[in-house]
């Protein structure tokens, strides 16, 4: 979970951390991924980053726990489309779901997930209280 600091930043900086969160683990594994990388591509001080995260771990997975929360609304948005029919919500929403982790903005990213999440025993105790049961992690 970020640090209090990092709820005080702007939006726009906040937006360019996030941006270079995504590239970074976009393009490698976790192990892989540099914080050094992610401070030149957010354009921030790597003191700054130590301020707004414990570590690099700590902001993959506040990253990725933010990825949870928007496709969990898609699903109760379609669920609402539908009006309350959950077997056409669910359909909508496989279809939603299989979309996104394959062509999405984040899919390199949930390809990275399966190699450093599920092959090093990881799981959704790294989400925080609100994602603590989440079944996609």
């Amino acid at each position: 979970m970020p640090k209090a600091t990092y709820f005080n930043l702007n939006e726009e900086k906040k937006a360019r951390l996030m941006q270079a969160a995504q590239h970074e683990f976009s393009r490698a594994p976790l192990e892989d991924v540099s914080v050094s990388a992610i401070v030149k591509d957010a354009e921030i001080p790597r003191g700054s980053f130590y301020q707004y995260f414990e570590n690099k771990e700590d902001l993959y997975y506040y990253f990725l726990g933010n990825i949870v929360t928007d496709i969990e609304q898609h699903f109760f948005d379609m669920l609402k489309k539908t009006h309350g029919d959950l077997f056409a919500a669910m359909t909508l929403f496989f279809n939603f779901a299989v979309e996104e982790i394959t062509e999405g903005p984040n899919a390199d990213i949930f390809k990275n997930v399966g190699t450093n999440d599920f092959q090093h025993g990881q799981n959704s105790k790294h989400f925080g209280k609100n994602h603590h049961k989440h079944p996609f992690f």
